[in-house]
């Protein structure tokens, strides 16, 4: 027998007898089972997902030195870093939008400065900092939603 429950037969065999294939063995596909494979193993993959997301965006990478010096050499009283505080942070969502499909947001209005960086009046250029990306460095959702849908297939 195979292992995987998804499949429980894998295999038709057909023999002739006076000109008819008659069937031998039938290929039964277990829909129920396919579907809470993949349903678990979304749910593992964002689990994971959201975990490293949230590690990239407190890595050390976006680290703000707390320090803002103004032109005239003053230290600003406040720090100038939304992802430092944390803001950027909480705001992390996840929304299972059906059993198979699942968004991350950021429900910030400074999200996209975030993502695609920005550059000020004043002149000041700030890069990207997409910890999508760098948490895509580090973890392969592919491959990590593949060897969840294994687990729960076999």
């Amino acid at each position: 027998p195979p292992r995987s429950t998804l499949f429980p037969y894998t295999t038709l065999f057909r023999s002739q007898i006076v000109g008819h294939a008659v069937p031998m063995a039938t290929v039964t596909i277990n829909r129920a089972a396919i579907d809470r494979a993949l349903t678990n193993g979304l749910q593992d993959t964002v689990r994971d997902l959201d975990s490293a997301y949230q590690t990239a965006i407190e890595s050390p990478r976006y680290a703000w030195p707390g320090i803002t010096r103004r032109r005239s050499g003053e230290t600003a009283g406040t720090t100038r870093n939304i992802v430092d505080r944390g803001d950027f942070r909480d705001f992390q969502q996840v929304q299972f939008i059906n059993p198979f499909l699942a968004e991350f947001s950021w429900n910030t209005p400074y999200a996209p400065q975030i993502f695609f960086g920005y550059t000020t009046r004043a002149g000041n250029s700030f890069p990207p900092r997409n910890p999508v990306e760098e948490a895509h460095k580090v973890i392969d959702p592919t491959a990590l939603f593949a060897e969840s849908v294994r687990r729960y297939a076999s």
